[in-house]
């Protein structure tokens, strides 16, 4: 029995330890992002850059958008794309052998022809079996194609790029009209810039028509509800406090602009990984730093799109194994990062927290539960760890929330009702009652698929 309280309580002192780092780390970022947010807020508020960016002699840009049985959103997605304020733009669709009638919604909208197939294929991808140009839309392009999963979609769509960015951009998602002026302004006005990450909200109770949200509203049901806390601390606070250390190691695959030679030169998207868009900042960092090309990977919240979040905890579930497996994935392949001091303040300083923090985070707070669990049982709990516990780690995901909410109402603000904010302000606490333990149990149980499928030979 000694030994196991000694055992209980080297690693409860190892977990407080744990979530102590986490609250300086992510309080700093807090306050370091409150400037940037601030100047992001006010730059596009009043310095006019929209109408800057409304010439067609600024470089061209290529939207890339994967889609996968895509019959309820592809409509509102590619408009909202073609609404752009950005003048010089390309919309590539990429059909990864829809069982739907994706195609056949692209059409009635938009008058497709097929033209011939003919792509200069730098990067592996899956056959393209039929390309179409639309009749309204000269810039807007369908790629028709073997399966082969959204990473090699985006590679098809690369091969197929004439222009020297690209975005990638979800079929579920709808973009604000100035999105794309936001990520470009960013790309061209800081220096060495390779990448440029932006917001997503979430879309689910939004009303919104032809590509356009009308209403920007929260919504109800609490799967969908519970995640609006999740991204609002991931794409207001987190994601910018970066910014000032050449950037994190993940951004959305759905609102992120790219340098295409170098993501080309880098390899392309990992066609094996349900996060690829992860992996892929992951890649460029170690790449130019492989190269010694001086490199900046940003993230401007000024840029806004929605997205589709799992409506269901059974498909968040779902979803958030296929993060974890790709998470990991990613991780594995980019680990000569790691305290390599050849990769500078991203081996030395971003991944080693994008590690800790992000992918160990849910296997330290398993095993606190646990921990508490097997104490519980002999009678040796320590209640003034079980407080702490509950103080830093529960009690400071409240607080990080609630500052975002606070910083979202003072610049942005996205959600506009009272009743929607005074929602969000209740969710901050409803995630610790059964939500946080149950997206614990999720990640943990992908990370256990993950080497499972691992020993059996699969990718991920």
């Amino acid at each position: 029995m000694w030994i196991l309280g000694e055992t209980l309580k080297i690693i409860d002192h190892t977990i407080l330890g744990y979530f102590i780092f986490s609250v300086i780390v992510y309080t700093s970022l807090l306050i370091g992002s409150f400037p940037d947010i601030i100047y992001y807020f006010k730059r596009s508020k009043f310095a006019r850059i929209h109408e800057l960016l409304e010439s067609k002699v600024l470089p061209p840009v290529t939207i890339i958008i994967p889609a996968y049985n895509e019959h309820d959103n592809i409509y509102n997605a590619v408009q909202s794309a073609l609404n752009s304020n950005y003048q010089n733009l390309y919309v590539f669709v990429v059909n990864d052998a829809s069982t739907d009638d994706t195609i056949e919604i692209l059409n009635n909208h938009y008058e497709l022809h097929e033209v011939p197939a003919i792509v200069d294929q730098q990067l592996p991808c899956a056959k393209i079996k039929k390309v179409y140009v639309s009749k309204i839309h000269p810039n807007l392009m369908i790629f028709d194609k073997a399966h082969g999963g959204a990473g090699d979609s985006i590679n098809v769509g690369l091969n197929a790029c004439f222009t020297p960015y690209f975005m990638t951009f979800d079929a579920d998602s709808i973009m604000d009209k100035f999105a794309v002026d936001e990520l470009v302004y960013d790309m061209l006005t800081t220096r060495q810039t390779i990448a440029v990450g932006g917001g997503v909200y979430l879309l689910n109770a939004c009303k919104y028509s032809d590509g356009k949200i009308l209403k920007s509203l929260m919504p109800y049901k609490l799967a969908p509800a519970i995640q609006s806390c999740e991204y609002l601390r991931s794409h207001l606070f987190n994601r910018t406090g970066w910014n000032s250390f050449g950037g994190t190691m993940s951004y959305s695959g759905t609102a992120t602009l790219f340098n295409r030679n170098i993501v080309i030169n880098a390899g392309g998207f990992d066609t094996n990984n349900f996060a690829q868009d992860s992996e892929i900042i992951m890649r460029l960092h170690t790449y130019m730093y492989d190269k010694k090309i001086p490199h900046q990977i940003r993230f401007t919240p000024a840029c806004s799109v929605w997205t589709d979040v799992p409506a269901t905890f059974r498909e968040f579930a779902k979803q958030r194994d296929h993060w974890r497996r790709g998470l990991l994935r990613s991780i594995f392949r980019n680990f000569k990062l790691l305290f390599n001091p050849k990769y500078k303040i991203q081996g030395l300083w971003c991944f080693p927290n994008y590690l800790l923090l992000e992918i160990m985070a849910p296997i330290v707070e398993f095993t606190a539960y646990l921990s508490v669990f097997i104490a519980y049982c002999f009678g040796i709990v320590n209640i003034t760890l079980v407080i702490l516990f509950i103080i830093l780690a529960w009690g400071f995901t409240s607080y990080i929330t609630v500052a975002n909410m606070f910083l979202n109402l003072i610049t942005f603000n996205r959600y506009k009702k009272l009743k929607d904010v005074m929602w969000i302000f209740s969710l901050c606490f409803l995630e610790m009652c059964g939500y946080r333990q149950f997206y614990v149990l999720v990640n943990m149980w992908g990370s256990l698929h993950y080497y499972f499928n691992r020993l059996i030979g699969k990718p991920q």
